[in-house]
């Protein structure tokens, strides 16, 4: 296992050199794009859920999303999401996204800055995340995301909740 930058351990650094995180974010994005070809739904949302960062705690978290106008022709539409992780050391991420879907299930991903570490050094930095949300009722969906900072000061965690469109 490698060290970050930092002198810990990062779940992204298992997947990729340092040197290729641009690539990996911009990969996101793409993979995102070509995936989800069938539909785009508007969505705002205000939603909830257990997280689990990567230094094994279990907090609660808050989550939103805002859509962004999207092109009808143009089967995925621009999102921002924000997250905030309850208890100690005012634990964020923020991320601009694509997304798009099938029928009532929508994936997506985006690049954005967060700070997810419990460490007393912890920092804000850049991170990526994934999700898949599958709409379940009207205006409720389940979801799961995955945030992956660059670094174990920045930390990665995973979402999953229930949400409530707007």
């Amino acid at each position: 296992m490698r060290m970050d930058a930092d002198g810990g351990y990062s779940p992204f650094m298992l997947l990729l050199p340092r040197p290729t995180y641009a690539l990996a974010l911009i990969g996101v994005l793409a993979l995102s794009l070509i995936a989800t070809p069938l539909e785009a739904r508007a969505d705002n949302s205000l939603g909830a859920g257990l997280v689990v960062p990567s230094d094994g705690s279990t907090a609660l978290g808050v989550l939103g999303t805002l859509s962004l106008s999207s092109v009808p022709v143009v089967p995925i539409r621009p999102q921002l999401s924000g997250a905030y992780v309850t208890g100690n050391g005012g634990r964020f991420a923020v991320a601009a996204e694509v997304v798009g879907g099938l029928k009532g299930t929508s994936v997506g991903g985006g690049i954005g800055l967060g700070k997810l570490s419990q460490r007393s050094d912890a920092q804000t930095g850049p991170l990526l995340d994934v999700f898949l949300v599958q709409h379940v009722a009207p205006l409720t969906s389940l979801q799961i995301r995955y945030y992956a900072g660059t670094g174990s000061r920045v930390g990665s965690a995973l979402f999953a909740g229930v949400s409530f469109s707007l």
